[in-house]
């Protein structure tokens, strides 16, 4: 299974952290020293970044091949995603390559860029357009499980487990009544229940009282080949993007199935892309880790996967 991380875009939400952009917001640390000011340069310390903790999310979880998609401008991003590609302990494990994207427009475009190479809409390569089942994972959307140490994740595998059935899936979450009209709102047609539901709609940003449910997009999906088609058909909107909710409309519209995974129980989502819920998340991992308990960083878990592979294959040879 491919995952696709869109990192192209401005993150102008995190200019209050990143000191207007000198830094890439997914280069930030989660742990270590805080970022701080020298005069008037930003000076990040040592710590794990943003991009590295979404990664090992994704590897812990089963997936091996991760495309990160940036932009030429953000190098020190760029520099992060090479040196773990090159690392020969984390490459034995993961295909980690970066694709450029000429210009941010939409995460449609970015997960096109992801996926076969191209914008959304622009002439296929007929020899790299081989479009693949993947997993769209924004980094912004940290998850933790009440197991800290254990980086697994319930709702990228129950994404796994849809795309490897056949159909198209999406993570949400249940937001009070005054977030609603801040996020992406999916229709049921009925009241939600059951572990996994399927979807019958998507409401961008609506009013409290238009909106079909508490239910809100969570910065996950999951996607078949078939739908770079759908992204390659959806107009950009009224700001020249081309937005996945409105691919996702169309893929509905044409009778492709989705259904969702809510993020709940022993998984809670953290939104480091805004300054308050960066620190936040910050504050957490440190408190953790007062405790003793750290999560490590990509080698050592590619050691650790490494490691039990090792040990499955020599079972397997016992057998």
């Amino acid at each position: 299974m491919k995952a696709v991380i869109p990192a192209g875009g401005n993150g102008t939400r995190m200019f209050d952290r990143t000191n207007n952009g000198q830094v890439s917001k997914e280069a930030l640390p989660i742990n270590g020293p805080a970022p701080h000011m020298d005069g008037d340069r930003l000076v990040v310390g040592p710590g794990l970044s943003q991009i590295e903790y979404s990664i090992m999310r994704l590897a812990a979880s089963g997936i091996t091949d991760i495309t990160v998609v940036s932009g030429t401008r953000k190098e020190d991003l760029n520099e992060i995603v090479r040196r773990l590609a090159k690392d020969p302990i984390i490459s034995e494990m993961l295909n980690i390559e970066l694709v450029m994207q000429t210009t941010p427009r939409g995460l449609g475009d970015a997960f096109q860029y992801g996926v076969v190479g191209r914008g959304a809409g622009t002439k296929p390569n007929k020899t790299a357009d081989q479009p693949v089942a993947y997993i769209g994972v924004l980094p912004d959307d940290l998850l933790v499980t009440d197991d800290f140490q254990n980086l697994s994740c319930p709702v990228v595998e129950g994404l796994v487990a849809i795309v490897n059935a056949g159909g198209n899936g999406v993570a949400t979450m249940e937001v009070p009544d005054h977030l609603v009209s801040s996020y992406g709102i999916v229709d049921y047609g009925r009241e939600r229940d059951g572990q996994s539901h399927p979807i019958l709609g998507f409401v961008e940003k609506p009013r409290l009282d238009d909106a079909p449910s508490n239910f809100a997009i969570a910065g996950m999906y999951g996607f078949q080949p078939s739908r770079v088609s759908a992204v390659d058909r959806t107009p950009p909107d009224h700001k020249g993007e081309v937005q996945i909710t409105n691919a996702m409309e169309l893929s509905l519209e044409e009778g492709h199935e989705f259904h969702d995974v809510a993020i709940g129980g022993r998984v809670t989502r953290h939104d480091v892309g805004r300054p308050e819920g960066y620190d936040e998340f910050r504050d957490y991992v440190g408190e953790c880790e007062s405790r003793g308990i750290f999560m490590g960083d990509l080698r050592m878990l590619c050691r650790s996967l490494q490691a039990t592979q090792e040990i499955s294959d020599a079972r397997s040879g016992l057998a």
